[in-house]
């Protein structure tokens, strides 16, 4: 008995080292772990605006309209940019006239322009805004105006444009066309007799008003300047037997009397 026993292990243990052997032969080993690589693709959504800005024209003047161009878009965004807000502080040489947009309301605030987009969709969203502004006469040199613009969803902003200048050049002088009509009174006078003269100066010109308006009369010789008297406030003064008036301004269209 105990001889079939040790034969029956022999055997075993021969089946078991052949096994191994077949195992070792075929390059596997009885504990197999494959591992596989997960790879994970993340996209940001996320809103990306732009703002650009123009300004016509380049040059003004006091008293000219410019006009300023903006473009909201959200051109770049991967998802919508909500509760979008555009705003535009003008300069103390401006003050706001009108101003439009494509989408949503404009209101001001002082010279602070305020317009309230909304919704600008990723790749399609784009707002175009207009808004004119007055060029007040202390305006000078150069005016440098931007905008930026709002929103949650992108995670840059405020963004803001490049600056729209524009050069404000000084009014040309402005050229007047004044009148000065002379009478007398009587026509034929006697020596010793008083003799009235009557100035009537206008300002021909339909639209502009004359300023720094002086007349000068020189009295005849033989003549004596005795007085004088002038509308509109006027001072009538005499030196060496010229009478003299100055006016600061005359209205289009007016007109003065000097006696």
């Amino acid at each position: 008995m105990r001889a079939w026993i040790n034969r029956l292990q022999r055997r075993k243990q021969a089946v078991k080292t052949n096994e191994t052997r077949v195992a070792r032969r075929k390059g596997l080993t009885r504990s197999h772990s494959f591992a596989f690589e997960s790879l994970e693709y993340r996209v940001l959504l996320a809103a990306d605006l732009t703002v650009n800005k123009t300004a016509a024209p380049p040059a003004a003047v006091p008293g000219e309209l410019l006009t300023y161009n903006i473009t909201v878009a959200n051109a770049a965004g991967t998802s919508a940019a909500t509760n979008t807000v555009l705003t535009d502080v003008l300069l103390a040489g401006e003050t706001f006239v009108a101003g439009s947009s494509t989408q949503g309301a404009v209101s001001v605030s002082g010279n602070t322009v305020t317009v309230d987009l909304g919704t600008l969709a990723a790749i399609t969203g784009t707002a175009n805004v207009t808004i004119e502004a007055f060029v007040n006469s202390s305006a000078s040199g150069t005016l440098s105006n931007t905008a930026s613009v709002t929103s949650p969803d992108d995670p840059g902003s405020p963004k803001n444009s490049t600056a729209a200048t524009t050069t404000i050049n000084s009014l040309p002088p402005t050229a007047t066309d004044v009148s000065v009509t002379a009478t007398s009174s009587p026509n034929t006078g006697a020596v010793g007799s008083p003799e009235t003269y009557t100035l009537t100066i206008t300002n021909l010109d339909p639209t502009n008003t004359a300023t720094g308006v002086t007349l000068t009369d020189a009295l005849p010789a033989g003549a004596t300047f005795n007085s004088g008297v002038a509308t509109g406030g006027a001072i009538v003064t005499q030196a060496a037997g010229v009478a003299t008036v100055s006016y600061p301004t005359l209205a289009p269209g007016a007109s003065q009397t000097v006696t």
